[in-house]
């Protein structure tokens, strides 16, 4: 049975100033449409523009008497804290292309005449019918109705300045823009059709099962039945309870006793938050350009690099929120995504997808975030700092403090970080230094090592830690320290040079091994005894450069064979355990 719409008439409520607040986007009624299909479990919306009129339709819940009056009071919301949309507002842009909006859904058949057409003040609206019945239904939309479908006609007006028709056809082309279907619970395919050109456009959301708790979520855009564009998201999503203060504070600042019963009536209801990354060939990556989502897309910029999602309290024409210092619940939206997000790195850990380039998505301070969304920013960068995050080089996690980067890409495989600071890792080397992830880890206190803390480790290392590493590792540290020739004066009172018979010792006390065979073989006899470098450390790739080092930077030297008499030789025989007979044969040999 239809409304009586001349009741509706009498509890219809209109405010002008809020209807032409409407008029700034001309075509967001577009998206209004899709969400209060969405509000009625609708599953797939249909647009159909011709020459002269705009057919919607969807197949969600018939419209009740509540409905009528919901979309005949202009400017006046009659939302709940659990209601996502309300016709009453943005739909109201429909008036930019029409003057008569027609509405059928079951019993229900009625049209909308624009309130700013026919009435200039509150005086005027007083003797206005917001509602006026239909009694002839078109055969088309019959059978619409017939089928369960509600449907909106909007006949253009005559005035309309073929501007405004391309730009309502533009808005149909580019809908996977402001991505309508991502946070929807319902809807799952827009689809609109271009009568006069033939063109057919679909957009479609695909659930791909969840992973930890999180959603799998494709949008998908064609045209004409081939694919144009699509894009995967990550979707976490915790339904949080509204706490009694805000409750109150809500109360505080709202008059309207209607409006304060319908508060006090759902304030136990839980309120769901989102927060939606975008996949790329299985990776989270980082997006530009992210606004927040009061499940439409507003203009708000969050400067985040990823999408948040809740029913925040808009303005009237939707393109924004009431700003959080002055609006509790909006305030406490933000402060529980800001505490659900340690949570979400959390799942992401287990599901071993908190990977290098998912920091990339953090927020750094150069990106400005407004600061009603900081304790988001900060959130991230905390929770780096206080839990078992930051990605480390042996694929496990740890504390920004307890983390370090190398000033220099050789000191990874050198040295182990715990052995400069205990308890700690190197930072992931998929983080490189030139990325912005490592920017990030920057700002949460993952600090470097340099060579100053390298040599102060070093020069506590005695002979015996030298001498227990491989000639391969000393090769390395040679390369390694040739590249710091600021701190040479401490690398020369480091033991590192590797004499023939295993042990270490300054470079001012050793020699090169001779060249010839000739030397070789006159000093053979004496190798366990000279502090001659071993020779195996110049061989192969890169001993040339390793030579180069210690002669020109540390000042190793040739063996003398004057110098070897006079400084080596001769005083073991000043000394009270003198050389055996055996050695002393062969040092006169080695004379002579």
């Amino acid at each position: 049975m239809a409304t009586d719409y001349k009741k509706i008439n009498e509890k219809s409520r209109i405010n002008l100033r809020s209807i032409r607040e409407q008029r700034g986007d001309k075509t967001h009624f577009v998206y209004e449409l899709a969400q209060n299909a969405d509000d009625s479990k609708s599953k797939r919306l249909e647009l159909h523009l011709c020459e002269k009129e705009l057919l919607v339709w969807n197949d969600g819940c018939k419209f009740r008497e509540e409905d009528v009056l919901r979309i005949s009071s202009v400017g006046f919301s009659d939302k709940d804290l659990t209601q996502i949309g309300n016709f009453g507002e943005g739909f109201k842009a429909v008036y930019n292309y029409t003057d008569r909006p027609e509405v059928y859904s079951g019993d229900e058949c009625f049209c909308l005449p624009d309130p700013t057409s026919i009435s200039k003040t509150l005086e005027d609206l007083a003797s206005s019918s917001l509602v006026e019945g239909i009694d002839r239904v078109p055969p088309r939309i019959a059978e619409l109705v017939e089928e369960g479908r509600t449907v909106f006609r909007l006949p253009f007006k005559e005035n309309l300045r073929q501007e405004d028709l391309t730009l309502l056809k533009d808005q149909l082309l580019q809908l996977l823009k402001k991505r309508p279907l991502l946070f929807l619970p319902h809807l799952e395919t827009i689809q609109w059709h271009d009568i006069c050109s033939g063109q057919t456009g679909t957009y479609c959301r695909c659930q791909y099962g969840k992973i930890q708790g999180a959603d799998q979520v494709e949008l998908k855009a064609s045209m004409n039945g081939e694919i144009q564009e699509s894009e995967r998201f990550l979707i976490f999503s915790k339904k949080f309870q509204p706490p009694p203060n805000i409750i109150d504070e809500l109360l505080q600042i709202e008059y309207d006793p209607e409006r304060r019963k319908r508060i006090q009536e759902t304030a136990d209801k839980l309120q769901p938050i989102e927060v939606a990354f975008k996949l790329q060939d299985g990776k989270i990556i980082a997006m530009d350009n992210c606004v927040l989502f009061a499940y439409l897309s507003t203009e708000k910029e969050t400067h985040l690099r990823f999408f948040i999602q809740a029913r925040y309290q808009t303005n009237p024409a939707r393109n924004d929120i009431e700003k959080t210092e002055q609006n509790p619940w909006n305030r406490w939206l933000v402060k529980e995504t800001a505490g659900f997000l340690p949570e979400i790195l959390e799942q992401l850990k287990v599901n071993s997808s908190l990977e290098p380039s998912f920091f990339n998505v953090v927020p750094l301070k150069e990106d400005n975030v407004p600061s009603e969304f900081s304790p988001i920013a900060e959130a991230l960068q905390k929770s780096m700092q206080e839990c078992p995050f930051v990605p480390t080089q042996d694929d496990g996690y740890a504390r920004a403090e307890n983390v370090f980067y190398p000033h220099h890409g050789s000191l990874r495989k050198l040295v182990e970080c715990s052995w400069i600071y205990p308890n700690s890792s190197w930072l992931h080397p998929d983080i490189g230094r030139s990325g912005r992830a490592f920017r990030v880890m920057q700002e949460a206190g993952v600090k470097e090592i340099d060579v100053s803390q390298v040599l102060d480790w070093l020069e506590k290392r005695d002979c015996n830690w030298f001498e227990a590493k491989s000639n391969e590792w000393l090769r390395s540290l040679y390369n390694y320290l040739n590249s710091q020739k600021s701190e040479l004066e401490r690398i020369k009172q480091l033991s590192l040079v590797r004499l023939e018979n295993g042990r270490h010792v300054c470079a001012s006390e050793a020699f090169f091994p001779p060249e010839t065979d000739e030397a070789r073989e006159e000093i053979a006899p004496f190798l366990n005894e000279l502090p001659i470098l071993q020779s195996a450390l110049l061989e192969g790739e890169g001993g040339h450069d390793i030579k180069a080092f210690l002669e020109e930077e540390l000042d190793v030297r040739g063996l003398d064979p004057q110098e070897m008499v006079g400084k080596w030789i001769l005083p073991q025989y000043s000394r009270c355990n003198k050389p055996s007979k055996k050695q002393n044969l062969l040092h006169v040999r080695y004379i002579f």
